[in-house]
């Protein structure tokens, strides 16, 4: 019997004694949970009846939106299986690099710790870029993008974004999107303006647009949403600036998505997709149409283990001819990397001076690891980043850790694309054109800020129309961006 007592009381004992001495955090609690002090317990001869929900480990999200998210709440018969859900739905935000719901069973119930580990939620990006092609002649132009996210504003899961770009093509976006916790709605705000050079007529271009977007989850990584934006366009003539056409219209759009992928930056395996529609034929004063929309992405493992391949594919398709001022176009990093932006589907001789409505494109990449650079935490001298801690006290140590772990992977990749783009969705091979890119990038992968910096060279070609062959472009392209398209 006094073996049993002691079995019994002992552990408890200790685990009290260690959340009332040590700070309650991710990094005191997580360690001294996984080393067996509560395992062997009679658990089943207590109450199961939750006594409290606490949150460690939290520097900027609000413990309430947390327990929202978690759906384990005091009073409530604590379960295991809501417990997982509850830690499904906290990672699928993105917003955690670990989550880990842990009971601890007491003699009048069960106290639920919830200790997460957060990311960078402020993220600033900026990038630049320049073409070659301007008002349809070589002409070279430059643009300079700036922009900054926070991805847990106000600690309420919800994003807050501005985006700037200078030079020829200048532009101001802010939008804002919140999840209605703890139901599966959420909700966004966005506005917009741009002026910005044609690339293919002797235009400029004005744009300005405002909407709004509602959705709910429906299933778990997957959701729908409802957009209604309006919009107003004013093209210019550059050669005696007249006003060659201005419009107002009225974009509604319909869309659901799934997300498959094993983690969302940088996956392994997995697949995500997305299809939608979107018309302005409820409020134009231009052309009416009705575009479906839709893309699919997957990854899988390469030849080797740490090798793995990416594909992707997207298509547009309408009902009708949107107009001049609407023409679909492809090219670029997005789509057919060897081409310059919005090359292909220029009205030509090529595909019989006709405006493109429909197309579709895929990409093919085979991304393997070059090396990887030594962790931040090796380049200073043994205690450099507690000394930090101490130093910077109004930056949370969670941050400086992160910082700790800081390093950089480089990876390799060749790849194919291709892409076909046509008039009429009737007749895809009538007033067509078609594109292939094929070239090898060089990518810097940073895991611990989940941001990423590419480079690619490719080298464009068009099938003959007459052989079975390619007529490659007289030079290849080169392009940088942030953040991998696929």
């Amino acid at each position: 019997m006094m073996n049993f007592i002691k079995a019994t009381t002992l552990p408890f004992f200790f685990a009290s004694l260690l959340l009332a001495v040590l700070p309650a955090s991710a990094d005191t609690l997580q360690p001294a949970l996984k080393s067996g002090i509560w395992e062997g317990t009679a658990a089943d001869s207590f109450p199961a009846v939750i006594t409290g929900v606490y949150v460690r480990g939290n520097r900027v999200s609000r413990a309430d939106i947390i327990k929202m998210y978690i759906g384990l709440d005091t009073g409530m018969i604590y379960d295991s299986v809501l417990a997982a859900a509850g830690k499904r739905r906290l990672l699928n935000t993105n917003l955690f690099s670990k989550v880990e719901v842990i009971p601890i069973h007491k003699s009048d119930g069960i106290a639920v710790y919830v200790l997460v580990t957060e990311l960078f939620y402020l993220v600033p990006s900026a990038g630049g870029d320049y073409y070659d092609k301007k008002y349809g002649g070589n002409v070279l132009w430059y643009r300079l993008c700036v922009g900054l996210s926070i991805q847990n504003f106000r600690g309420r899961f919800e994003t807050f974004s501005v985006r700037a770009s200078v030079w020829e093509d200048r532009s101001l976006g802010i939008s804002w999107s919140k999840p209605l916790a703890p139901s599966p709605y959420f909700f966004g705000i966005a506005a917009n303006i741009r002026e910005y050079p044609d690339l293919n007529f002797l235009w400029r271009r004005l744009s300005v647009n405002g909407g709004v977007t509602a959705g709910r989850t429906i299933f778990d990584n997957s959701r729908i949403s409802l957009s209604i934006t309006p919009s107003y366009s004013l093209v210019d003539s550059t050669v005696d600036n007249r006003l060659v056409k201005k419009f107002k219209e009225v974009y509604t759009s319909a869309g659901w998505s799934i997300d498959r992928k094993d983690r969302s930056f940088d996956p392994q395996k997995g697949w995500a997709m997305y299809a939608g529609a979107l018309t302005n034929a409820f409020c134009t004063d231009y052309t009416p149409y009705l575009q479906l929309n839709g893309g699919l992405r997957l990854y899988h493992r390469g030849f080797f283990y740490a090798d793995r391949f990416a594909y992707r594919v997207q298509t547009a398709l309408r009902t009708n001819d949107g107009g001049i001022f609407q023409g679909l176009y492809l090219g670029g990093q997005s789509t057919i990397r060897g081409f310059a932006q919005d090359q292909l589907g220029i009205p030509s001789s090529r595909n019989g001076y006709s405006v493109m409505n429909d197309y579709i494109a895929a990409s093919s990449e085979y991304r393997f690891p070059l090396c990887t650079m030594p962790s931040m935490e090796t380049w200073f001298q043994p205690g450099y980043f507690e000394a930090l801690k101490k130093f910077y006290r109004w930056l949370s140590p969670d941050y400086i850790d992160l910082l700790k772990d800081f390093y950089v992977r480089f990876d390799g990749a060749v790849f194919v694309d291709a892409g076909h783009i046509w008039n009429s969705a009737a007749h895809p091979f009538v007033q067509a054109e078609n594109g292939v890119g094929f070239g090898a990038g060089l990518r810097a992968m940073a895991p611990t800020l989940r941001r990423s910096l590419g480079l690619d060279i490719a080298w464009g070609a068009i099938p003959h129309s007459k052989h079975p062959y390619l007529d490659f472009l007289s030079q290849p392209t080169l392009q940088l961006y942030l953040d991998l398209y696929f």
